[in-house]
This record gives structure tokens, sequence and C-alpha cells, in this order.
């Protein structure tokens, strides 16, 4: 589940050099939201469908659980996003990186 989330939330880290952490931005690309909202059913939908949870042997998750996961899912995009503010902000630092000077 964790995994899953991660990969579907990374995709605003994916889909631009910069960062999405604005509404405009963030909403862009319809066609990303969509794929992102299928998935994220796609994942979810075995949970709330008894008979395909029992197909797939899975366990409800508590609340605590679902902390965990929600939380541990988002540190990729999270991270991602940082790094690709801290880019903006200090362009300096980013031409230095990509030339190999620390």
């Amino acid at each position: 589940m964790t995994l899953g989330l991660a990969q579907i939330l990374h995709l605003g880290n994916a889909r631009s050099d910069r960062h999405v952490l604005s509404r405009r931005r963030a909403v862009a690309n319809r066609y990303a939201l969509a794929g992102a909202g299928a998935a994220a059913a796609m994942q979810l939908l075995p949970l709330a469908v008894p008979a395909l949870a029992r197909t797939l042997d899975l366990r409800p998750l508590d609340g605590g659980t679902w902390l965990v996961v929600v939380a541990l899912a988002a540190v990729p995009a999270v991270a991602g996003q940082l790094v690709k503010l801290r880019a903006e902000w200090m362009p300096h630092a980013r031409r230095q990186s990509a030339a190999g000077v620390s």
C-alpha cells in the first residue's frame, strides 16, 4: 500500500522540472490527474470491496496504520518538491551541482 501510494504521489516530481506546489501547476495536466485518480482507486478499491479483499487476502488497516502509510508514502513527493524548490531559489547551487562542483 505504501509503495503504491508513494508512486502515485511522486507524479508531481516526475512530470515537471519545477515544483508543482501552486494550485495552477498542480492541476495543469488533467490527464495525469485522471491517471493518478484511477491508480489510487485501483489501489484502494480492494479494501472497500469485501469480495476483492477476500480474494486478495487483505485485512483492513486501522487508523494508526493508515497514518504511517500516508506519512511514508508522502516522503518521496515532499523530498522531491523540496529539492526542486531549493534549485529554483538557489540557481547558483544548481549550476554548480550540474557542473560537478561542490
